[in-house]
Parts: structure tokens; C-alpha cells; sequence
């Protein structure tokens, strides 16, 4: 005759399941950091994605207007297409929508578009954070330039070590919030003492290259201003990315 066994299931004990959770949010502890690192360089890939977006609007823009590059800020010209690349989408303080908003889908995608995923919109106007509306500038001396006479090259030097550093020729740029993104003289053209914004992973700074893809700069403290780059100008000169004149096109004869 057999006889059935009979089996007893044992339970955790409250010492063993604390031991458990313990262990789990340990190997939480140890996960998050790497966790926040791996979203962190998620938005910058994404930003870096919305930079082709715009290279590749820019690129229509000028296959369609004498191979030339939108305006920017005042920078702009007597016809319609001469004016600004970011508008009233964006920037209310024109009346007409950029001249790449068609080109980039319309003014829902621009709004979306010219926003950064990795900074948090901050108070309008005190230095911190996305002024809300729009996280990136273009050289006011990259405004109607022929696409062809931007070299593919440039060198900056990096405001903490003053070492001279090779980069793809920046056209459009994350703005540093303090300088001037959300501070003082908010609109969409950069220049002066305007520095590029390394809110980024590894405090790294996202632009639009020549190349029309999404480049990314390390530099040791702040972000370069148009003052601290240096490339070759169409007359053979080296020269700053600082504007010498209020134009459309200024680039064209530098």
C-alpha cells in the first residue's frame, strides 16, 4: 500500500524578506545612477536628431534661394525669404512665421522641434533653464551665406583651458540660458557674448555643423562664444564667428 506524502510549503520569514528587499534596493542604488545617465544620453541623441532635422530644412532653404542659408534676428533681407529661419511659431515678437517652417512641417513641428528634451523650462527672463520656446540660435555671420563658402572646419578656443580645439563649422547652436538664451535679450540670433550651452551628458555641447548633421562639443568649462572660434573665410582670411556688420549675406564677403 503506498502511502501518499504529504508536502509542507514553508513560508518567508519577516527576516528573510527583509534581507530580499534589502537586497533590491540595494541593486536599485547601484542601477539609478546609471539608469539617469543612459535617459540623460537619450535626450542628447534625440536633440542631436533635431539638429539634422533643421540641417536638412536648411539645405532645402537653400537649394530653392540661391544656395544661400536663412536669416536670423535682424539680420535679415528686403524679401520675404531673407527673413528669419525662426518666427512668430516660436519667437512673438514678429509677425510672420521663419522662413524653414514649412520646410521643417509646419508650426506645430517647429514648436516641438526647437525645443531641447534635456532642459527643463525655467522663469522667462532670470538666466535659468529653456526661456520655453526655443533652445537654439544661429550666427548672426551665418545669416544669407552661400552654403558652399562655409568651410567644413573650424577650430575654437576653450574658455577654461584656452587650448585651440578642431570642430565641424557651427551654423546653429544650443545657447547657454544665462548667455543669453533666457536673459536679457532673448531672440533667436547668436553672436558677441552669446555662449553655446552644455547642458548635455558629460556637460557636453549639442550644434548644427555645416555638414547639416548634429555635432557635439566637451569643453572643459562654459561653452565658446562666436568670439572664440576661428575658421576660413571666403576671402582666404581667418576669421571669428563674430559678426562685422548688420546684414543679410555679411558672410559673403568677409
Amino acid at each position: 500500500m503506498n502511502r501518499a506524502r504529504t508536502w509542507r510549503l514553508r513560508g518567508f520569514t519577516l527576516v528573510e524578506l527583509l534581507v530580499v528587499i534589502s537586497i533590491l534596493c540595494l541593486l536599485l542604488a547601484m542601477l539609478s545612477p546609471t539608469l539617469s545617465r543612459a535617459k540623460r544620453y537619450t535626450r542628447k541623441v534625440v536633440c542631436q536628431g533635431q539638429f539634422h532635422q533643421i540641417g536638412v530644412a536648411f539645405t532645402h532653404f537653400a537649394g530653392e534661394h540661391e544656395g544661400l542659408l536663412p536669416g536670423t534676428y535682424s539680420w535679415v533681407g528686403p524679401a520675404e525669404w531673407q527673413k528669419s529661419w525662426m518666427g512668430k511659431e516660436v519667437w512673438y515678437t514678429v509677425n510672420y512665421y521663419g522662413t524653414i517652417c514649412s520646410y521643417v512641417g509646419g508650426p506645430a513641428v517647429a514648436k516641438r522641434l526647437y525645443r531641447c528634451p534635456d532642459l527643463a523650462q525655467g522663469v522667462w527672463n532670470t538666466g535659468v533653464g529653456s526661456n520655453g520656446r526655443f533652445d537654439y540660435s544661429m550666427f548672426l555671420s551665418m545669416a544669407g551665406a552661400r552654403m558652399t563658402s562655409v568651410p567644413a572646419m573650424a577650430r575654437y578656443q576653450d574658455p577654461g583651458t584656452k587650448e585651440w580645439r578642431e570642430a565641424a563649422t557651427p551654423v546653429v547652436v544650443e545657447e547657454d540660458p544665462t548667455f543669453y538664451l533666457n536673459y536679457v535679450n532673448i531672440e533667436p540670433g547668436h553672436s558677441n557674448v552669446d555662449r553655446m550651452g552644455n547642458w548635455h551628458v558629460g556637460n557636453s555641447c549639442n550644434y548644427l555643423a555645416r555638414d547639416i548633421s548634429g555635432h557635439s562639443l566637451y569643453p572643459s568649462a562654459l561653452g565658446p562664444n562666436s568670439h572664440e572660434w576661428q575658421v576660413l573665410a571666403p576671402s582666404g582670411a581667418t576669421v571669428t564667428l563674430q559678426h562685422v556688420s548688420k546684414g543679410f549675406g555679411e558672410w559673403n564677403t568677409r
